[in-house]
């Protein structure tokens, strides 16, 4: 793959466990090496891992990641709700935390959206609460 600072090549492996309805368990690793312009590569590795609920109209997930990469660590997490109390009308929240420990770079990220669907063909949104922080 591929993103603003080089492309990355490594090997990933995962799993997913479904233990009882509703329930979503998985789990990630990869380790490679990220390729910058100019011909220099530096060692990568990434852990993963995240867990997904849903019982009738709620439903609830949560996800972590680990990332080294050039002598830096990273780490991101993540939670999210929904409601869905119709098929046409959703209510979610979405909270994403992330820090860099070479820098002491830490950010997050809060979202509160309510989408209705009009029809088959599309569907009218708003997101009336965003918060980014970087500090």
């Amino acid at each position: 793959s591929s993103d603003g600072q080089g492309m990355v090549v490594g090997r990933l492996v995962g799993a997913t466990l479904l233990p009882r309805d509703g329930l979503s368990l998985a789990l990630s690793v990869e380790r490679g090496e990220r390729l910058r312009p100019g011909g220099t590569g530096t060692a990568r590795s990434v852990g993963a891992g995240s867990a997904s609920w849903a019982n009738g109209p709620l439903q609830l997930a949560a996800g972590a990641e680990l990332r080294r990469e050039a002598g830096g660590d990273q780490w991101l997490a993540t939670g999210s709700a929904a409601w869905v109390p119709s098929a046409r009308l959703i209510f979610s929240v979405l909270d994403t935390y992330g820090h860099r420990t070479s820098g002491l770079e830490a950010s997050s990220h809060s979202n509160v959206n309510v989408r209705v669907k009009r029809s088959r063909a599309g569907s009218l949104g708003c997101a009336p609460y965003s918060i980014f922080l970087v500090r």
